[in-house]
């Protein structure tokens, strides 16, 4: 995969977001193998390990934030899984990203 490093953030983020898709729905679907209720188990353990990333992190008077970010996070996160699985057969045709020399293999 080669991205342009001459785009502006619109359509840099628009070229990647098929390859973040893909890595997404690939994750999702190994982490499920994991759990006994397969998919609905990762989104548990997501949205359980979020709340307690927020809870100790943020200082007390922006709890009610906390719980307030959860649920879109993870309403977006369904959403790229969703499309992943309904779009499967066009995401396993992505080539795979290249390791480069700055990235770790």
């Amino acid at each position: 995969m080669s991205i342009n490093s001459n785009l502006d953030w619109a359509s840099f983020s628009e070229e990647l977001k098929p390859t973040m898709v893909k890595s997404l729905g690939e994750t999702i679907e190994e982490l499920a193998d994991g759990f006994q209720n397969g998919d609905e188990g990762v989104f548990k353990f997501l949205s359980t390990n979020m709340m307690e990333y927020y809870k100790k992190t943020l200082p007390p008077e922006q709890m009610a934030f906390a719980a307030m970010k959860v649920g879109p996070v993870l309403f977006i996160v369904k959403g790229q899984y969703q499309t992943y699985k309904d779009n499967k057969h066009f995401y396993n045709n992505l080539p795979s990203p290249v390791p480069t020399s700055s990235t770790p293999a």
